[in-house]
């Protein structure tokens, strides 16, 4: 029975960095596990755009609850 565990733990330690290597020949150089990078004036963009939308949201839910009588 401690065989069985030793071998599932050898295993699953050398899984991550088998996958980790398969990323890198696989991707062509890019870092292993990392998302391909983006621009950042974009991402800064689209975020600056989320906000405006959740915070007009925001402020259309509150008027809502307003309307409603507390409990």
């Amino acid at each position: 029975m401690p065989d069985v565990l030793l071998v599932t733990i050898l295993i699953v330690a050398l899984a991550c960095p088998a996958m980790m290597w398969w990323q890198h020949r696989r991707v062509g150089g890019a870092a292993p596990g990392c998302a391909p990078p983006r621009s950042e004036a974009a991402s800064l963009e689209a975020l600056r755009q989320r906000q405006a939308t959740v915070s007009t949201r925001l402020t259309e839910l509150e008027g809502e609850g307003e309307d409603r009588p507390s409990t």
